[in-house]
């Protein structure tokens, strides 16, 4: 599409360390011309700043509020600069169906088996989560867009015909309930004047108000971020 590409990445998901495959993802990043950075995007810096900025299945794995996230990826922004996520939507119609039947929409098998630090889904959004996360960091007008990526990405080689029946009444019904699709696409550009957002305890606390609870030592808000 005639745009020169940068990509960040610290490969330190499991599958990024078995055998080459981190050999493999920086190989392949040479050969398209895709210049690659293997660091944590928010430790990084860059000279330039960028036309566009994706936030390609990220935000669902963090630890932490995606507000650092944000805040590193529109800095990296020129102004009106364009940032879009991709990322699940919990609300999808395999997810209800699986709440419905009792079944958890990620596996807490998978959980338990897991080996070393945890990189999975750790919070999937809904369409008005995400555009509430977009609207606090600043970004106005935002758009969204929802879509079937990954169900459409598992059919797409499918030779079953009893799937490819259900998946036809499963399209039907997600063309007439468009929240049900499973992926969302966010985006927006960065406004004029923008600034980063800082975390705010007074604001935490309208979310988690056992922050007021334990303050036995009545300690101002400056000083209990540093405990947060």
């Amino acid at each position: 599409m005639g745009y020169e590409v940068t990509a960040v990445d610290d490969l330190e998901d499991p599958w990024h360390k078995m055998g080459k495959n981190r050999e493999r993802i920086i190989n392949f990043a040479n050969n398209m011309g895709i210049k690659f950075f293997k660091k944590n995007l928010s430790l990084i810096e860059f000279d330039v700043h960028f036309d566009i900025v994706l936030l390609i299945d990220i935000i669902e794995h963090l630890h932490e509020s995606p507000m650092g996230i944000l805040n590193t990826s529109l800095t990296l922004l020129k102004e009106k600069g364009l940032l879009i996520i991709k990322t699940p939507n919990i609300a999808a119609l395999k997810k209800r169906l699986a709440l419905f039947f009792g079944k958890n929409v990620q596996s807490a098998d998978f959980f338990y088996w897991n080996i070393g630090p945890f990189r999975a889904h750790v919070i999937e959004y809904t369409k008005s989560d995400i555009y509430s996360v977009l609207s606090k960091q600043g970004i106005n007008p935002i758009k969204v867009k929802i879509v079937n990526h990954a169900t459409d990405s598992l059919i797409a080689n499918e030779n079953n015909s009893l799937k490819k029946l259900l998946y036809g009444l499963y399209k039907v019904i997600v063309t007439l309930i468009p929240n049900s699709r499973d992926t969302i696409i966010i985006y927006g550009y960065k406004p004029t004047n923008w600034q980063p957002k800082k975390p705010s305890v007074s604001n935490f606390k309208k979310y988690h108000k056992h922050i007021a609870k334990y303050n036995l030592d009545g300690l101002p808000e400056e000083d209990i971020i540093h405990y947060l």
